[in-house]
């Protein structure tokens, strides 16, 4: 999918288009081993449909989204596009985000729902409804840890700033605390159902062909 200055890239097993009396493409339909690449977001899921009229991308089954260092999973995905940007990301039921803080330590959000906020193909800001739960690892300026946050919330809006968490406010009734990271095991550092998935994301456009 051509775009002046950052082309789509996608391959799945089988392809399948619908057209207008014009020729128009219509819709876009793939199905099994769906990957995408794009310099700004790459993706992978089991099945996937673009309308254009409504300029929508649903990653179905198992969808994978990376933006940046984010790495975004969720029953479903929805992208929104407007002015061939993304615009608007929503993400339903199961919803997780994971970024690298080191090597080997993880911030996490994770909620029933999300939504995602885009300027200029960045995400700048995540609302989560339901659920919500946070493990964040807390730096100063020099990155020195503080302690490690573990919060629990019914609703939660995250601020995002180059590619990093910036902020989080609690909405309602957060339960939770700073805790030093001597007093937490390896088991505690993780959010149920955590999952690292960097190995399957594809960092250049001829890994879309890899299973």
């Amino acid at each position: 999918m051509i775009e002046k200055k950052d082309s789509l890239f996608l391959h799945a097993d089988t392809l399948k288009a619908t057209f207008d009396t014009a020729r128009v493409t219509k819709e876009l339909f793939a199905f099994h081993y769906v990957k995408f690449f794009r310099n700004d977001l790459q993706g992978m899921c089991d099945s996937l449909a673009y309308i254009v009229k409504d300029s929508t991308l649903t990653l179905f089954n198992s969808p994978i989204l990376w933006s940046g260092k984010n790495q975004l999973t969720a029953d479903t995905i929805r992208i929104f596009v407007k002015d061939k940007k993304i615009n608007e990301l929503r993400l339903y039921n199961t919803s997780f985000i994971v970024s690298k803080d080191t090597l080997t330590n993880f911030n996490q959000i994770k909620g029933k729902n999300m939504i995602g906020y885009f300027k200029d193909n960045q995400i700048y800001k995540v609302t989560v409804s339901g659920n919500s739960e946070t493990l964040y690892w807390v730096r100063e300026d020099d990155k020195s840890l503080i302690g490690i946050s573990k919060m629990i919330s019914s609703d939660m809006v995250i601020g995002i700033k180059e590619n990093k968490v910036d902020r989080i406010n609690y909405i309602s009734k957060p339960k939770g605390a700073l805790y030093p990271e001597k007093d937490l095991t390896s088991h505690d550092l993780l959010l149920k159902d955590f999952k690292w998935l960097d190995d399957k994301r594809p960092y250049t456009r001829l890994d879309i062909f890899k299973k």
